[in-house]
């Protein structure tokens, strides 16, 4: 992404507004307050009570449809979820080998990675045919125009529409409203590229989330210059975003292994990383819990799986050691059939590690 562009989204998310033309007049839109959201929530609840007869699907019965009719069949979502596992465990593959600076090795999987990316993005067009026939997307759509609607002003400070006019007044800007909102909408990958860069990262290392602080202006319309801090329950959707993501990499920076710059900027090495890592704490969680448990009854604890997922995840609960020595024990277990304790390798090697120890002991004394 260039500067100049860095700098575009930058203004827009500090200032949170949205300006649009029509008729040769530029207007903006401000963020809702916390009771005009309440106020969209009740009239999208009045509107879909409204037209509860009409031919409108929940979102489970447009699935139940699209399956019946083989538009996008459940097998087809199965093959969908599947495929996003798929690409987690590619990110977390990927960024091991971009961390040993294995480049073809990490190409080859970001190839891949990609080629499932374009399966799935043709696949989507089947998986959403019938979305705006739904109910959750009419209630949807209610509420933001009237949102849109009501936080519209022209530059003179003017308000187009307020609560009570907005069923009368004429619709036509209100129209032109929700499509800019709708249309300003930001992408991850945009919003983690701004995140990592100027301006937006040096606004927010001086002020953190009170980076949108304003006048009242910027909440309530034009009524006073009075300067405050903007709350987080007045900001939009790519504000509280850009916050999250922010305090992503702040959290990441101050990690003990923190990530090159490399993988950081690369967002697939990136989410590899936060993967990798998330699934390191739950295994040690596990494992703190299992040792607290083996403690009380010995050193080894078997634990039954009541499936074949069950019994990976109590497997990786293990290090990489102790991993090693079960597949070992697997395998002689299948190339002798029945095999007593003593006789497992690893048995016979602590025995003969304590056999030295012994020895050597006697040779001192």
């Amino acid at each position: 992404m260039r500067n100049q562009e860095r700098e575009y989204l930058t203004a827009k998310l500090l200032s949170g507004v949205t300006f649009f033309k029509y008729g040769g007049k530029r207007y903006k839109i401000i963020n809702p307050t916390p009771s005009q959201m309440l106020l969209g929530d009740e009239i999208a609840r009045e509107s879909v009570e409204n037209n509860r007869f009409k031919q409108l699907l929940s979102e489970e019965e447009a699935k139940e449809y699209l399956n019946n009719k083989g538009i996008w069949t459940y097998e087809d979502e199965k093959l969908f979820e599947e495929s996003e596992k798929t690409i987690e465990e590619m990110k977390m593959e990927l960024c091991e080998k971009a961390t040993l600076f294995k480049k073809r090795e990490a190409d080859s999987i970001r190839s891949k990675i990609q080629g499932i990316r374009r399966a799935i993005s043709e696949a989507m067009p089947r998986k959403y045919m019938i979305t705006q026939m739904t109910i959750e997307h009419h209630y949807r759509m209610i509420k933001d125009q009237f949102l849109a609607a009501v936080c519209t002003y022209d530059l003179s400070g003017k308000r187009q529409y307020d609560e009570s006019s907005y069923f009368t007044e004429q619709g036509v800007i209100m129209e032109q409203a929700y499509e800019a909102r709708q249309r300003d909408t930001f992408g991850q990958t945009e919003l983690r590229d701004v995140a990592r860069n100027e301006p937006w990262k040096g606004y927010w290392q001086i002020s953190k989330q009170n980076v949108f602080g304003g006048t009242m202006e910027s909440i309530f319309g034009p009524t006073n210059d009075e300067a405050i801090i903007i709350p987080s329950s007045h900001l939009n959707p790519n504000q509280r975003n850009i916050v999250r993501i922010s305090k992503m990499y702040d959290n990441v920076y101050q990690h003990p292994e923190c990530p090159r710059d490399d993988i950081i900027e690369d967002d697939d090495c990136f989410d590899g990383w936060m993967l990798a890592e998330n699934k390191k704490q739950e295994r040690e969680k596990k494992k703190k819990s299992i040792d607290n448990m083996a403690d009380k009854k010995g050193d080894e604890l078997f634990i039954m799986a009541s499936n074949l997922q069950e019994a990976k995840e109590i497997v990786q609960v293990n290090n990489k050691g102790e991993q090693l020595k079960m597949a070992k024990r697997i395998n002689q277990i299948t190339s002798q059939g029945e095999v007593k304790e003593a006789d497992m390798f690893d048995t016979k090697m602590e025995l003969r590690r304590q056999a030295i120890a012994e020895s050597v002991d006697r040779r001192r004394k």
